[in-house]
Order: structure tokens, then C-alpha cells, then sequence
């Protein structure tokens, strides 16, 4: 059963007949308790009071699905599976990231810690293009991945922290 905001959105979005087909759950709650979502034959459909009701389908779902869903680091969705507006690509925009898609390059999740980087870079549509791989931590160093354009590479938020802590305990600075 589907009902309140989760039902509206099925049903603005061709219903059974739509990219998300049949329903196989019930409306559940996140495993955070910040929101509800409900999974269809091909992606799922999740609400939040503040950010409304946002649907996902195919790899894009899956992605997020394998990534935690809602009740990772990632947040809720902030905006259905949309176009990128270059006429190649589509995003979701979520609490913290992005899920980005490229027929010819699949897709990735951009996490928080590397979007706003991404974004100021111009995004998909700037000198970066489209991530080709996902995202890793790389030690002490910080976060990386891969674009069509390039490596993107921030540094983590503890670099100094870890640094400072080998030094003052071991004395020597970390290998990583």
C-alpha cells in the first residue's frame, strides 16, 4: 500500500505505467526516522516533510541503494532523477551529493565532501564532465575520483588532526 505524498508522486509519473511500475513495498520508514520511502519494480520513490516526495529508478536507484540509501551520509533526495540539461546526461541531487549518469560512462555517486569542488568546477558540464569512477578515500591525504576531465582531489577535513597525532604519540609523521 502507497498513500500521501509517495502515492502523488507515483501517480504524476505515469503510475504503473511509469519508470517506476508496480509497487513492492508498502510506505516504510527510513532507518533514520527522518523520512519515508516506498520501492517499485524499477526504483523507489522517497519523502521527507521538508523536501517532498522525490522518485529515482533504474541504476541510479541502485546505486544509491548500494551506497545506503537515505539513511547514509548521503541524505534524502533533493530532486527526482532529472536531465543534466547538455542532452547526454541526468542527476539527482541529494541532502549531501550527487548521483550523476552517463549512458556511455555509467553511474557514480559524487559525495559531500567532493561535490561542492565538483559543483564550483562547473559540474558535468564543466572542465570535469561526468565521474567514470567512484569515489575513495586515499588515506591521510583525502578524498579522490575520477572524471571524464580529470582526478579530483580534496583534502581530508582531518589531515592535520592525524598529522599532529602521529607526531605528538609516535613521533614521525604518517605513511599514508
Amino acid at each position: 500500500e502507497i498513500h500521501g505524498a509517495i502515492f502523488d508522486k507515483h501517480e504524476a509519473i505515469g503510475g504503473i505505467y511509469g519508470s517506476l511500475g508496480h509497487v513492492r513495498t508498502s510506505v516504510l520508514t527510513s532507518g533514520d526516522g527522518r523520512g519515508r520511502y516506498s520501492k517499485f519494480d524499477r526504483g523507489g520513490i522517497y519523502y521527507t516533510g521538508t523536501l517532498g516526495a522525490h522518485a529515482i529508478w533504474g541504476s541510479m536507484d541502485e546505486v544509491y541503494a548500494t551506497a545506503g540509501g537515505a539513511s547514509s551520509g548521503l541524505g534524502f533526495p533533493k530532486t527526482d532523477r532529472q536531465p543534466v540539461g547538455d542532452g547526454v546526461g541526468e542527476r539527482v541531487l541529494l541532502e549531501n551529493g550527487g548521483i550523476f549518469h552517463k549512458a556511455s560512462r555509467g553511474t557514480f555517486v559524487v559525495p559531500a565532501v567532493l561535490y561542492a569542488s565538483y559543483i564550483d568546477r562547473g559540474g558535468p558540464t564543466g572542465s570535469l564532465g561526468y565521474p567514470t569512477g567512484a569515489a575513495s578515500h586515499s588515506g591521510v591525504s583525502g578524498f579522490t575520483q575520477q572524471f571524464e576531465g580529470g582526478l579530483l582531489t580534496v583534502a581530508s577535513p582531518y589531515a592535520a588532526f592525524v598529522r599532529a597525532a602521529y607526531q605528538d604519540f609516535l613521533d614521525r609523521a604518517p605513511s599514508g
